[in-house]
C-alpha cells in the first residue's frame, strides 16, 4: 500500500531479483510529489546503522562507530552466545 493509500504495489514475477534492496516500481500516483512513476527503496534498520558506523569510523569517531556496529551484532545474535561485541583492540 502506498503511504497515501491510493494503490497497492503489485508484484511482477517477470523481474529477476526484484526484491534486492526492496526496490519496487510503482505506477504514477497522486500520493507522491506528482512526478510520475518511481521506485520505492526500503532500508533495513541494520543497514542504516552500518552506514552510520562506517561514516563515523572514517571520520575518526571509532568509539561511536563501534556502538552502532555492536547494536547490529546484538540484534543478530538474538540472545545467543555468538557474534561477541567488537572492541577497539579487536
Amino acid at each position: 500500500m502506498l503511504p497515501d493509500g491510493s494503490a497497492y504495489v503489485q508484484d511482477n514475477p517477470e523481474i529477476v531479483g526484484e526484491r534486492y534492496n526492496q526496490k519496487a516500481w510503482v505506477p504514477e500516483h497522486t500520493g507522491g510529489n506528482g512526478n510520475g512513476p518511481g521506485n520505492i527503496r526500503l532500508f533495513r534498520y541494520a543497514e542504516v546503522l552500518l552506514i552510520a558506523a562506517e561514516a563515523l569510523n572514517e571520520n575518526g569517531n571509532t568509539a561511536q562507530a563501534l556502538t552502532y556496529l555492536n547494536m547490529v551484532r546484538a540484534r543478530a545474535r538474538g540472545g545467543k552466545a555468538v557474534l561477541p561485541d567488537v572492541t577497539p583492540d579487536r
